[in-house]
């Protein structure tokens, strides 16, 4: 019997016998030639981890029997809500490296810049929870399309709100370091081009904090995981 250390992702577990979706089934049969009598673990994307044994394999179905169960708290949240690419590439691979790095829920900005940019939304879902699987998390972020203002309204249930811009003139005087540990935070980062001035007025009247990046200007993704690193190095 082996045991396979990769995590599947059943979002539809008991906890007591599993059928695995039908892709995840096909990953484990013709990819990792697993057989039944092996081992095997799981997420449900909910916080659940779950680790059993393979019990039954057909064409197109895998079924496996619960041996252990633990339920991972829910951290924090960390939301980034990040100005929409006009390349969906660029923005799937954003999806999957802010996953990693540990984001509750991602929200796609409709901004003046960039109001609306059609993503295969589906893709995008595949790619966060691919991201989920191969860091090993519990917790499937969420993602979805907002508008500028629905954010705004959002970012009202978070303790620490902070926007990057690239507004010398301005005030962006927040440290890093002054950001609470442990408490939820919401990171607002602009679209190509950058907000608007209008737009970085309009947050920082709803009492969201300008926060500064460095001096070069950097593209939407590469802004989003240096503020993400940041956070997370703080332990945010």
């Amino acid at each position: 019997m082996k045991h396979a250390d990769h995590w599947f992702y059943v979002p539809d577990s008991s906890t007591t016998e599993v059928s695995f979706p039908v892709e995840e089934a096909l990953h484990a049969v013709r990819v990792l030639r697993l057989q039944v009598g092996d081992g095997i673990q799981w997420i449900n994307g909910k916080g659940g981890r779950f680790t059993g044994t393979i019990t039954r394999i057909d064409k197109r179905s895998l079924k496996a029997s619960v041996k252990e169960y633990s339920d991972e708290p829910k951290l924090a949240a960390t939301v980034l809500a990040v100005g929409q690419l006009h390349d969906a590439g660029r923005m799937e691979w954003l999806a999957e490296k802010a996953t990693e790095l540990g984001v509750s829920e991602i929200l796609l900005l409709g901004t003046e810049r960039v109001e609306r940019t059609r993503y295969k939304m589906s893709r995008l879902v595949s790619k966060v929870i691919s991201a989920v699987k191969q860091s090993g998390r519990a917790w499937v972020p969420g993602i979805r399309e907002v508008s500028y203002t629905q954010a705004l309204d959002l970012a009202k249930d978070y303790d620490t709100c902070l926007l990057a811009h690239c507004y010398s003139e301005l005030d962006r005087n927040r440290e890093w370091g002054s950001v609470p540990i442990g408490q939820s935070a919401c990171l607002f980062i602009g679209p190509e081009g950058d907000f608007t001035l209008a737009e970085v007025e309009r947050a920082s009247q709803q009492g969201i904090e300008s926060i500064a990046l460095g001096s070069a200007r950097l593209r939407t993704e590469t802004a989003a995981l240096a503020a993400l690193v940041r956070l997370r190095d703080l332990g945010v």
